[in-house]
């Protein structure tokens, strides 16, 4: 499968444009990014981007592509969320421009999966077969 991450893009809506040209001249699985967006959410003249688990490559194009606006004196912020616990990684662009109003940051939170560890330690009691002792674990 590999090494998969969540990626976060605010742009101005006017940047677009420069995003789509871009993406047109990558190759084909890359082309159309921008419409295969998890989340695509525009307030006022801001875009808000997301993609949810995707590959290092695909994570390294949106990198560049924002690398591309920064280089069209266009404002970026992007937050990428890997895998690993300690790897995550932001890059932004602000024009003069943009100082003077407020242009989002994407917000993270990092909090327990209290689900996921109840599937865990059920789990561990079946494995280790300690049917005796199994409870239903019920975090809610």
């Amino acid at each position: 499968m590999g090494y998969r991450s969540d990626v976060r893009v605010i742009i101005k809506t006017n940047s677009l444009e420069i995003l789509k040209q871009y993406f047109s001249n990558q190759e084909d699985y890359l082309k159309d990014l921008i419409e295969k967006a998890d989340i695509h959410k525009t307030v006022a003249d801001i875009t808000y981007l997301g993609w949810n688990e995707i590959k290092a490559d695909m994570v390294d194009a949106i990198e560049n592509s924002m690398i591309e606006l920064g280089n069209n004196k266009k404002s970026y912020r992007m937050t990428t969320i890997g895998e690993n616990m300690d790897d995550i990684s932001s890059i932004e662009y602000t024009t003069d421009e943009d100082y003077k109003h407020f242009m989002p940051y994407p917000s993270i939170t990092r909090e327990f999966d209290e689900k996921d560890m109840e599937i865990q330690l059920n789990g561990y009691l079946y494995e280790y077969n300690h049917s005796e002792e199994m409870e239903q674990i019920d975090y809610e």
